[in-house]
């Protein structure tokens, strides 16, 4: 993946979506994360299934569900801002039902 794309991206969550510091560092961190998870896969190349896998290893890694529904938001994010600067041909999110995140307790 070119770095340049996340930096970009990271820039327009600051720039366009106004999103803080703080929260920008969280989503950069989530999507290295991501990065490392597929190895040597380019982002253009990853499918749905390396989505699962990575709720698995999200799993195997005691992430709250909160926490895999979150990052799962944010990778997906990503990948809608690869597919709108043309980065990618498709957004493969778009074929992936995203988990529920539990309902709070009240």
């Amino acid at each position: 993946m070119n770095q340049t794309h996340l930096n970009n991206f990271i820039l327009y969550l600051e720039e366009i979506k106004g999103l803080s510091e703080k929260t920008r560092g969280n989503y950069r961190l989530i999507i290295n994360e991501f990065i490392r998870f597929l190895d040597v896969k380019e982002t253009g190349q990853v499918d749905v299934s390396d989505i699962y896998s990575y709720l698995s290893y999200l799993h195997e890694n005691n992430n709250a569900a909160s926490s895999k529904c979150a990052k799962l938001t944010v990778v997906k994010q990503f990948y809608k801002y690869l597919k709108k600067i043309k980065a990618v041909g498709i957004n493969v999110f778009e074929d992936f039902d995203m988990p529920k995140t539990p309902k709070k307790n009240s």
